[in-house]
């Protein structure tokens, strides 16, 4: 039976891969060597998913393509995969993916104007207030305003999202 590698992120954002549990593991959950000779199948680091089979390597066309939401007014946020100006479209957009997983949300609170991103933070209360919680890796907040910063913080935190504060 052939070992599955796993396409998966480490912390600073790079691809790394894993092998999944079956088989044994030749790294746990570590970057792959950095030189093709260190590495068995001999492909070179940073390669996509792989289905290895000892004699014989196949990409893995379907790697997931991690879901990176933000919603700020000016920054450009370049990890994100959809992104959202003001609160309104911040709410179209979290409605958009009501079904499915996001791995982060990237939240400034200041939208430009009188805009902020407290409509959105409302939102996201009443959805876990009637028991249908976003399903969000991680929400992190990169303001400028720390008092608007603490504020979106303390009210996502208090229905157990899990939030950070950020720098982008």
């Amino acid at each position: 039976m052939p070992r599955i590698l796993r396409r998966g992120y480490g912390s600073r954002g790079r691809p790394i891969l894993r092998r999944s549990a079956v088989g044994s593991s030749w790294w746990s959950q570590q970057e792959p060597p950095s030189s093709p000779d260190d590495h068995p199948t001999g492909s070179p680091r940073g390669s996509r998913g792989l289905h290895c089979d000892d004699d014989q390597v196949k990409e893995d066309l379907a790697a997931p393509t991690p879901v990176i939401l933000g919603i700020d007014d000016l920054r450009p946020l370049p990890r994100v995969t959809r992104i959202a100006r003001t609160s309104r479209e911040g709410i179209q957009l979290l409605q958009e993916h009501r079904d499915s997983f996001i791995d982060e949300l990237w939240l400034d609170h200041d939208l430009g104007g009188d805009d902020t991103i407290m409509p959105v933070v409302t939102f996201m209360e009443e959805a876990a207030f009637n028991g249908r919680p976003f399903r969000i890796g991680t929400v992190f907040v990169h303001s400028a305003n720390p008092i608007g910063a603490e504020t979106v913080v303390r009210s996502l935190t208090r229905w157990n999202y899990q939030v950070r504060r950020a720098t982008a």
